[in-house]
């Protein structure tokens, strides 16, 4: 059963790429991205080994910004902006001393990252043309090829760069 969970996550894997490649040669690209973290101290989990979660924050979200700006402009059609509003940011692991000098990220294969967010995306016009709630849920297994290892949070830039990839496929095929 663990090799067919491989397997399926795999080809999922395999499948958001393709997805992002076919999106990336159907129409320009340079769309953007605003964000916005909603009470940002209840994120689990956010803090970077050898600082507190309130030395974290200003280190990790606008990094986040312009990570997922950054993403937008290579997936989403230009003249599109993508306005999210994250609710949830959970990192694959558990803290367990939050408050200590040197606080250790304990995480598993079968440890899942969170993340759940509001969006409002206009078209050129300025117009809303979609909105609505989302929630993701990934386990790290497998994925580490596809992850950027400077990245602070890298399961959470994969997670949103694989949603920016199949929303933008979704934009440029709903144009014509």
């Amino acid at each position: 059963m663990k090799i067919f969970s491989r397997v399926v996550r795999l080809c999922w894997s395999g499948a958001a790429l393709a997805v992002l490649l076919i999106g990336c040669a159907t129409s320009p690209r340079g769309g953007h991205a605003t964000v916005e973290f909603q009470d940002p101290a209840r994120f689990s989990d956010l803090q970077i080994p050898g600082m507190t979660r309130e030395q974290t924050a200003p280190v990790v979200l606008p990094r986040l910004q312009e990570e997922v700006d950054r993403q937008a402009q290579s997936s989403i059609p230009a003249g599109y902006t993508v306005h999210f509003v994250f609710t949830e940011i959970d990192q694959a692991g558990v803290i367990p001393d939050p408050g200590g000098a040197f606080p250790i990220r304990i995480t598993g294969d079968n440890t899942p990252a969170v993340i759940a967010f509001n969006y409002t995306i206009t078209g050129p016009s300025g117009a809303v043309v979609k909105s609505g709630s989302q929630r993701i849920v990934q386990t790290p297994e497998d994925l580490q090829p596809f992850m950027d290892d400077d990245s602070p949070v890298p399961l959470i830039e994969y997670m949103i760069e694989n949603w920016l990839g199949a929303l933008g496929w979704q934009l440029s095929h709903s144009e014509k």
